[in-house]
């Protein structure tokens, strides 16, 4: 594969001025991200299977889940310091090594604490991968077109998250977890040396230190808190859906659910990345999260599972398609110096939105049942309309700005 560049801080590559989404540099990110997501999508499901084949209770299982979303936590507080700070490329090269290095361990595990370990190690590569991707995405498609990149970019993501389990489980039970997992490692080795062969111009701005400022960005802290508003409320659709239709006597593959919400995922993020360029994050995402609350209430009045599956491509223009222009806006509201700071603070807002989403609806649950959860989770939802209305005028400048610096 030839070397290839992207653009520098003046939103142009060492050649010429990116005029179109679709140039080397950009076909070239998308592709690893989709071996990395294609990879993730194939696995993640079958640890907690793995784990309980292995002998672990339902609360070792439990742990051993929710110890990858913790380390990456944790370590989304030094992504932003480090992205900023060092050659995009090789942190993102790295990164990906030890995503690989866990899956290929999965394959060799033949006990609950070897998963444990390589579990974490899979949080600490994941930390960085994702976030250090949208960085990259910023630099090599055109300012003015920036929602519509991120649209059309994490559409890989929605095609993995449709076919990745079913190929994932059908692997495990033709040939065994081990080659489940070593097939998993294989397409993240893909990735890796798809990342190799990209060049991305490093001009350092920012040295590397630990400091407030440079892990979390005030400036982004408006998109992160409306990326942890929407999280909050849609972890309860994983957490609870399924359940929730076996108790209300709703037959057929409930699963299905995710697989029609994945694919209509494919047309509307580039399709809401074009209307977010073109009217603006506030109305555009603000009609996104009314969707979001008028699904939640469609599922509290399901019967049937038709009713679901209408909600799934709802949903799919709903919470699916507004995260991309979310963040789109953590990376509009920064200079370029500080969007790994920027990208790091919008996921740790999507990462508390899920480590507490689940047990918040739990709770609520629990005390008044699961069809007023349904209502009440939609609180989160009218909580995110309330930030984008209170903070519409600076959503607004950062946007004019952006397009503005990119010309």
């Amino acid at each position: 594969m030839s070397t290839m560049t992207t653009k520098s801080e003046n939103n142009t590559t060492e050649d010429s001025k990116v005029t179109k989404i679709w140039n080397r540099v950009f076909i070239a990110v998308f592709v690893a991200n989709l071996a990395m997501n294609a990879g993730q999508q194939l696995v993640n499901p079958l640890i907690s299977r793995y784990v309980n084949v292995l002998g672990g209770t339902p609360a070792i299982i439990g742990m051993v889940s929710s110890s990858f979303a913790i380390v990456a936590l944790i370590c989304k507080l030094f992504a932003g310091p480090i992205i900023d700070a060092f050659n995009k490329k090789w942190v993102l090269w790295c990164a990906l090594v030890v995503m690989a290095v866990a899956f290929f361990g999965y394959s060799l595990s033949s006990g609950v604490s070897q998963m444990f370990a390589f579990r974490m190690i899979q949080g600490l590569g994941q930390a960085f991968t994702s976030t250090i991707f949208m960085v990259i995405v910023s630099q090599v498609v055109p300012a003015d077109r920036l929602g519509t990149g991120m649209g059309v970019f994490w559409t890989a993501q929605s095609i993995c998250m449709a076919m990745g389990s079913a190929v994932g489980i059908q692997l495990a039970n033709s040939f065994g977890y081990n080659v489940a997992f070593a097939f998993g490692a294989s397409l993240i080795v893909v990735a890796i040396v798809i990342v190799t062969f990209i060049h991305v111009k490093h001009e350092p701005t920012r040295k590397f230190s630990i400091k407030l400022d440079k892990i979390i960005a005030k400036e982004a802290l408006v998109p992160a808190s409306i990326m942890f508003l929407t999280y909050l409320a849609f972890c309860a659709i994983n957490a609870f859906l399924i359940v929730y239709a076996e108790g209300r006597g709703i037959k057929g593959n409930v699963g299905l659910y995710m697989t029609v919400y994945a694919v209509t995922l494919f047309g509307s993020r580039p399709l809401v990345g074009k209307l977010k360029d073109k009217f603006g994050f506030v109305r555009v995402v603000s009609a996104n999260v009314i969707v979001c609350i008028v699904v939640f209430f469609i599922f509290s009045v399901a019967t049937n599972l038709g009713t679901l599956l209408i909600a799934g491509v709802i949903m799919g223009f709903g919470f699916g398609a507004c995260q991309p222009a979310i963040n789109a806006l953590a990376l509009q509201s920064v200079p370029e110096d500080k969007r790994g700071a920027a990208s790091s603070t919008n996921y740790i807002g999507m990462d508390l939105g899920s480590l507490f989403g689940a047990s918040l609806a739990g709770i609520v649950a629990e005390h008044f049942g699961y069809v007023a959860m349904w209502r009440i989770m939609t609180i989160p939802f009218f909580c995110a309309l309330v930030v984008i209305f209170l903070f519409r005028k600076r959503i607004t400048a950062s946007e004019a700005c952006y397009a503005k610096d990119g010309e």
